[in-house]
């Protein structure tokens, strides 16, 4: 006969293995996508793919935690390109001016696969405001995919889907052409 107490320990030794940690992401500047501004010194709390908490501040790291540090860099949602055809009148503005609802995407036929944050700027340049553009490419593309609920923005139980930049992309859009950081689902890509 097998002693219980031993049992249920050998079983809470293998399942802590198991155990999800946090990584907290301290940001510089934040740019959620719900509110329509930077948030200075921010910690987004991630466990497993989701996103488990936005604080503001710099959470302290308690056991296992993993800190990433993101301090001097703008932060927000990661970005989501479809695949679009933008009539002259869309980059000229005019569909954007008569309040048609703008998805952000590219052909990536018309230069190298890799640029394609090159369009931002041409949003901009055909009247969006940056705030605007970005929000094209995350929060309007999440609800044109059905997925508004899980994507598009910094918020508790949303996937960790997040970029990082130099700058703040509302002051200088050009900034989305060079991302430093990239998580996924909560799996860092780039860093």
């Amino acid at each position: 006969m097998k002693n219980p107490c031993l049992t249920v320990l050998a079983a809470i030794a293998c399942l802590s293995g198991f155990a999800q940690h946090r990584t907290l992401l301290h940001c510089g500047k934040l740019l959620d996508g719900v509110n329509n501004s930077l948030q200075p010194e921010m910690t987004v709390v991630v466990e497993g793919n989701k996103i488990t908490s936005v604080q503001r501040g710099y959470v302290v790291a308690a056991g296992t935690d993993r800190v990433v540090d993101l301090k001097s860099k703008t932060v927000l949602p990661g970005l989501i390109d479809m695949h679009v055809h933008i009539e002259s009148e869309t980059r000229r503005g005019g569909a954007y001016k008569a309040g048609v609802k703008i998805a952000f995407g590219t052909d990536a036929g018309v230069y190298p696969h890799g640029m394609n944050a090159r369009e931002f700027e041409f949003m901009v340049e055909g009247g969006m405001s940056p705030l605007n553009a970005i929000k094209a490419a995350t929060m309007v593309n999440a609800e044109l995919l059905g997925m508004k609920t899980q994507l598009g923005s910094v918020e508790m139980g949303k996937f960790a889907d997040l970029i990082a930049v130099d700058e703040s992309p509302l002051q200088t859009i050009k900034t989305l052409q060079t991302v430093w950081f990239v998580m996924k689902e909560g799996k860092i890509y780039k860093q």
